[in-house]
């Protein structure tokens, strides 16, 4: 190589990312992107649930008023932890139940609703096209090796450290976003 290209080739590397962090990069892209869609879609899915929780904390005086209706400690706790991570907040005021059917329905309604939640969760998580990053995956897989050498001049270099990545699938979404656990009475 004369001395003209490789005084270009290292300017290209001084002012340009090279191509193997371009394809690291995109794949990063890939995945924040469906990251991104997945959390509005699971917040935007949680509303419902969210709103039935608020209802059931006002009807039950914050989860204390007949306690039993809850259902055991473990139950009792797991509602005290939506509350704590949801922050949900009704529209109207609701007052506290007069009696404890009330606030059994309220608690059958919140059960439903996040049965429903996880019916609809899986299917959109199954549905969802994984195309683009699985395509990205797959580039990286092929070319990043190739485009490191290239930019470092060492096989031994461009293989350090690195590892195949596989196919995103659903379960990788799930793992991130997990449908909701209903713990036993």
């Amino acid at each position: 190589m004369d001395e003209d290209t490789a005084t270009f080739q290292r300017l290209l590397l001084m002012f340009d990312t090279p191509a193997y962090l371009r394809r690291a990069q995109g794949v990063e892209a890939e995945w924040n992107h469906i990251v991104a869609n997945c959390r509005r879609e699971f917040d935007r899915q949680l509303e419902l649930p969210r709103l039935r929780l608020a209802r059931l904390r006002a009807l039950s005086a914050n989860f204390t008023r007949y306690a039993g209706v809850l259902g055991g400690g473990e139950r009792r706790d797991w509602l005290g932890q939506l509350d704590a991570a949801w922050r949900p907040e009704l529209r109207t005021r609701v007052r506290p139940a007069a009696r404890p059917e009330e606030v059994s329905a309220a608690l059958a309604e919140l059960l439903d609703s996040i049965g429903r939640f996880n019916s609809r969760w899986l299917r959109y998580v199954n549905a969802y096209d994984l195309g683009p990053v699985n395509r990205a995956r797959e580039g990286y897989n092929e070319y990043y090796v190739l485009e490191k050498e290239c930019a470092t001049r060492s096989l031994p270099t461009a293989r350090q450290d690195f590892e195949e990545l596989p196919p995103v699938t659903p379960a990788d979404l799930l793992r991130e976003f997990p449908p909701l656990v209903i713990p036993a009475t």
